[in-house]
């Protein structure tokens, strides 16, 4: 599994979207803290979720080492969750420029990427593509807006933005809350516009970030995962397939269908292959046995092969559901089941879980797969993952963020570790008490974790916290 993948966006930054990669592999070939127990914790609380974490090249101009982070202040009712671009100090966390977007009717902005050029790439509630590039000069630190595109004639009012990406062919794709998936080009502001609605006329939408391969573009809505490329600059749907929805949203979930953005995976190029984790109950929609599934698909043309429960309970056997991608390097998966996780309220949609509420299971997977099937290697079902692992494939490491076993709230319950696994045996290498959650300031709410310049970063419901070696 160490053996590095060549595969590369020329449009995108290293680290330079949400889940890693446009593959939306949560892997990466960036150092992290190791087997070292003599780790310096770091927390900057700015009044506002920190959903994603971008790398990048240094500024033009120079200037300290810096990161890029997409953060919603949150303060209740849609109109004041305002998401902004921020540039961020990498040993102080101090924000050091701050550009704010314009609202939209989600958490809009928080899915983004940073390009080539070192520029963050967002759309926001203007329904405006926009390029927004960090700077030093004399000494100063700024965000500027150096280019925008108006959206409006490919996005309905109202309608906002669940995911972009770019393509290999400089295109940045997009697909909306509404169920829409469109491209457009900046340089020459041509595009086009798909409504995916194979499955649902009506109210087919999409949750998820999109994923893009060099052969062209998955998108995961709440029914189906669609394929789709550019044939003579129109869309051009390759194949789609509907996967198991079941009755209702579980606990653990934000939205009713699959919690995962779609993943590429592939041992030889890359993108053979493509996984999501569906929504599937079992006979009693109340009960348990109510597992979710790992799904494959061939990139080529849509053949899905034998799908396998996410069984992470110490008996093996019992719910599931992933809110959280499927990480994935090679022929090898590692899924985390989020069943029961305690999402607020107001984030999630529809607002009544079926069953209404669950203990949270907890729990993280590796599956191979050898083309044909998928091969279960390890279960670690005894770690509560609050976050979105990060694989650091150089070292064969996992990397997340874990609360404290269920089974005395008032005394353990609301711990936060850091867990560092072997990826290849499961085994926990390093699991520090971090917190106690004092307030959920601390909470990461199953936000990604993001390995930069040989430190760990997670972002959380208030802040970011940093975890490096001393």
């Amino acid at each position: 599994m160490n053996q590095l993948n060549p595969l590369a966006n020329p449009y995108l930054s290293d680290n330079g979207t949400m889940h890693a990669d446009a593959e939306s592999s949560d892997s990466t070939t960036q150092v992290g803290t190791g087997s070292s127990t003599e780790l310096e914790f770091k927390f900057k609380d700015y009044v506002a979720a920190c959903p994603t974490i971008l790398g990048g090249a240094p500024l033009k101009g120079g200037g300290t080492s810096v990161f890029f982070a997409i953060m919603v202040a949150y303060r209740g009712i849609p109109s004041n969750r305002i998401p902004s671009v921020n540039l961020i100090d990498t040993d102080s966390l101090k924000i050091l420029a701050s550009y704010d977007l314009v609202v939209s009717s989600e958490l809009g902005g928080i899915y983004t990427y940073l390009d080539n050029n070192n520029s963050v790439v967002a759309i926001d509630g203007s329904r405006t593509l926009k390029f927004i590039q960090g700077v030093y000069s004399q000494e100063e630190y700024s965000l500027s807006l150096t280019k925008e595109v108006d959206l409006s004639p490919y996005i309905n009012e109202g309608d906002s933005a669940a995911g972009l990406v770019p393509d290999w062919q400089g295109n940045t794709w997009y697909a909306t809350v509404e169920g829409y998936v469109g491209f457009i080009n900046a340089e020459t502001e041509k595009g086009d516009v798909l409504k995916l609605n194979k499955f649902n006329q009506s109210s087919e939408s999409v949750k998820n970030t999109i994923s893009s391969c060099p052969e062209g573009v998955v998108v995961a809505t709440t029914y189906g995962i669609y394929f789709l490329k550019i044939v003579d600059e129109l869309i051009s749907l390759v194949w789609y397939k509907p996967y198991d929805i079941g009755v209702g949203r579980k606990p653990g979930m934000l939205s009713w269908g699959t919690g995962t953005s779609p993943t590429f995976f592939g041992p030889d190029k890359g993108y053979e292959y493509v996984t999501i984790v569906d929504n599937h109950y079992g006979d009693d929609p109340e009960g348990d046995g109510n597992y979710s599934n790992l799904c494959v698909y061939r990139t080529s043309d849509g053949l899905e092969y034998p799908k396998q429960p996410i069984n992470t309970s110490a008996k093996g056997e019992g719910n599931s559901a992933s809110e959280a991608s499927v990480v994935a390097f090679g022929n090898s998966l590692f899924v985390t089941n989020t069943y029961g996780y305690d999402y607020p309220s107001s984030i999630v949609d529809p607002k009544d879980s079926i069953p209404k509420s669950a203990d949270f299971v907890g729990g993280l997977m590796r599956f191979d797969f050898d083309g044909e099937n998928l091969l279960q290697k390890w279960v670690k079902s005894d770690l509560f993952v609050a976050s979105v692992p990060r694989l650091a494939v150089n070292e064969n490491k996992l990397y997340t963020f874990s609360l404290g076993k269920l089974t005395n709230p008032t005394k353990d319950g609301n711990n936060l570790y850091y867990s560092v696994l072997d990826s290849e045996t499961g085994d926990l290498i390093v699991n520090m008490r971090y917190s106690s959650l004092v307030g959920n300031l601390k909470q990461p709410m199953g936000m990604v974790i993001v390995i930069y310049n040989n430190a760990v970063y997670q972002g959380t419901i208030n802040g970011i916290i940093k975890v490096s070696c001393k």
